[in-house]
């Protein structure tokens, strides 16, 4: 009978692991789809876009293209990207400027069957120079720093 009953522990165990990893899959996909939704060209909210996808792919220089900011590297040297969904909150301007408000949302793995989803708002400051919106401030995750700042 011990042999039964420890092989359908066993078997249970199993089924859960194949569950959590199914659940982390699934979170992941959902969360960490890249692209997001076709936005209107020439949007502050377009503008947003295109810069996080450059800095997700580590295309610095369409990064620093789409950039006003004065540094030239990730503050973070392009880490934890890959555990960051981004979502559009809203979206302001006035004039030549522009506030995106996005939601970063956050995967954290803390075990082999323990996940953790989180996320905070935060926002983009966008400038308009020369017809075009580049983005003048970002959330330090994905902002561009300037060697002095990083301490080379």
């Amino acid at each position: 009978m011990t042999s039964i009953a420890a092989s359908s522990r066993r078997l249970v165990w199993v089924l859960a692991g194949l569950c959590a990893v199914v659940l982390i899959t699934a979170v992941s996909v959902v969360l960490l789809r890249p692209g997001g939704a076709q936005l209107p060209a020439g949007s502050p909210q377009a503008a947003t876009q295109s810069y996080l996808n450059a800095y997700s792919a580590g295309d610095w220089e369409q990064v620093r293209g789409l950039s006003v900011q004065p540094g030239q590297r990730a503050c973070n040297d392009g880490q934890g990207l890959e555990e960051v969904g981004m979502e559009l909150v809203s979206a302001s301007s006035t004039g030549s400027t522009a506030t995106v408000r996005v939601r970063m949302n956050m995967l954290h793995l803390e075990g082999p069957l323990s996940v953790g989803v989180g996320g905070y708002e935060d926002e983009f400051q966008l400038t308009r120079r020369d017809g075009v919106w580049k983005v003048s401030l970002a959330p330090w995750l994905v902002a561009l720093c300037t060697d002095e700042e990083l301490g080379y």
